[in-house]
């Protein structure tokens, strides 16, 4: 299946590609409504996959100095997260089109994006499909699991650092 990846800066999108983004933010399930509009402004690249229309998202985040904290601190990473800028974030691919490469190709290109910032992702300790993507493209866990703040599960953070 034919796919293109389209990296946009959130102030160039649509507000029709705007309301997509988010619908399947929120279809992902790992996210809470509340202050997503902004948090997606906030982004620097939205990345849009298409084959006759968007079926998969993905974003390179500008998360703030305390969020960052928090997460290092949480896993008990030994990484500095002041060195990193970037954060992946909000991959999602709808699920009728799952199973073609689609989440190795829009992480691939957001990692050609942050390549000279590094950056640093997490991921549910339960995701192993996602695990062995972002080890394959680089990336390396960083200290344990720890108990997510918005359920019942344990998150993963992985480091892709230069």
């Amino acid at each position: 299946m034919n796919a293109q990846i389209e990296i946009k800066q959130p102030s160039y999108c649509s507000s029709d590609e705007l309301r997509k983004f988010k619908s399947l933010v929120l279809q992902g399930g790992e996210v809470t409504p509340v202050g997503l509009d902004r948090r997606v402004e906030m982004a620097e690249r939205l990345l849009f996959l298409k084959t006759t229309s968007c079926v998969g998202i993905g974003a390179v985040k500008n998360p703030n100095i305390q969020y960052k904290s928090d997460i290092f601190k949480k896993s008990g990473s030994e990484h500095d997260p002041n060195t990193i800028q970037f954060e992946l974030g909000w991959f999602y691919i709808e699920e009728t089109s799952r199973g073609n490469g689609f989440s190795n190709l829009l992480l691939a290109e957001a990692i050609s994006f942050v390549q000279e910032s590094g950056c640093f992702a997490t991921t549910r300790e339960s995701n192993n499909i996602m695990h062995k993507q972002l080890n394959n493209l680089g990336f390396e866990q960083s200290g344990s699991s720890y108990k997510s703040s918005k359920g019942n599960y344990n998150l993963v953070l992985y480091i892709y650092s230069t």
